[in-house]
């Protein structure tokens, strides 16, 4: 079963935000991701987020 499209700039404008993902985060969240501790040498941090 198809239906018909009468509204195309929604359907238009749907299909644009189709592949659009939006994360949102909390500041807290993103101070707790960005750590200021870090090894001194090359490569990832010692500390990991655990949320």
């Amino acid at each position: 079963m198809t239906k018909k499209i009468k509204n195309w700039s929604a359907y238009n404008q749907a299909l644009i935000q189709r592949g659009n993902i939006a994360i949102w985060l909390s500041d807290d969240a993103i101070q707790q991701w960005q750590t200021a501790e870090k090894h001194g040498g090359r490569g990832r941090s010692n500390k990991y987020t655990d949320f």
